[in-house]
């Protein structure tokens, strides 16, 4: 209370506080587990969810702990959440939203339809996933796709090589600046850049009346059910459309 009310709190002043609180921390945590062992000689039910949430609390403990030894504000595998401790904080770049918190997801949209290609609760380059994308599509329809329309972060050097050796054609524009001049003239390229719009489109329609903003589930496994069960629903109201 007494930091609290200081109206200007010098760097100094927030160390010693920070160092107080983390101390109050480590005994509280010695505390718990001193009762949890207790009642386990006791031979009285300690319920797991109880030593697993301890277990988190000590390893947000240790890592603040090390973030205040270093004097640094960065940490690796930083837990922000002790409910979901494998939730990252992911930067969007969005003036909106800078940082959101949750699963991330590769989708690809065919005719219509959303398939999920990979689901992780931190930030990862989606342009290394193109491989991976093409390796499910020719195993779902037993074929490559005769050709690819993605966001520019996809048109990397390798990318555009991989898919040109696979001759699949893309809307990716080229690099240089005549021959950007010359894409912005192709009507194909035109087409697909709005057919490109569909799935963002589907993210915003998914977010809003599937779920997909709000995950209920706890636990990697749980999340990425209710992701599935979700875009299911989308796939499902896509089908019935064209019954």
């Amino acid at each position: 209370m007494k930091f609290a009310k200081k109206k200007s709190k010098t760097k100094k002043t927030i160390a010693k506080a920070k160092k107080a609180m983390l101390q109050y921390v480590r005994r509280n945590l010695r505390q718990m587990w001193e009762v949890v062992e207790k009642a386990g000689r006791r031979r009285k039910m300690v319920f797991r969810a109880i030593r697993e949430r301890l277990r988190v609390a000590e390893e947000i403990f240790r890592q603040q702990w090390e973030i205040y030894r270093r004097k640094t504000h960065r940490i690796a595998n930083r837990i922000v959440s002790l409910h979901r401790p494998y939730a990252r904080p992911i930067k969007t770049g969005k003036q909106a939203k800078d940082t959101e918190f949750g699963a991330k997801g590769a989708l690809v949209h065919v005719d219509g339809f959303l398939f999920l290609d990979y689901l992780k609760h931190e930030a990862f380059n989606e342009a290394e996933l193109t491989v991976a994308h093409l390796a499910a599509y020719q195993e779902r329809f037993g074929k490559l796709p005769p050709y690819v329309v993605a966001d520019q972060k996809y048109g990397t050097r390798d990318n555009r090589e991989k898919l040109g050796g696979l001759e699949i054609r893309t809307s990716f524009k080229p690099l240089g600046r005549k021959s950007k001049e010359t894409q912005k003239k192709d009507p194909w390229f035109k087409k697909k850049q709005k057919e490109r719009n569909r799935i963002e489109g589907a993210f915003g329609n998914g977010k809003e009346h599937y779920g997909l903003d709000r995950v209920r589930y706890v636990g990697t496994e749980g999340a990425e059910m209710w992701v599935r069960a979700g875009l299911l629903g989308m796939n499902l109201k896509a089908a019935l459309r064209r019954a």
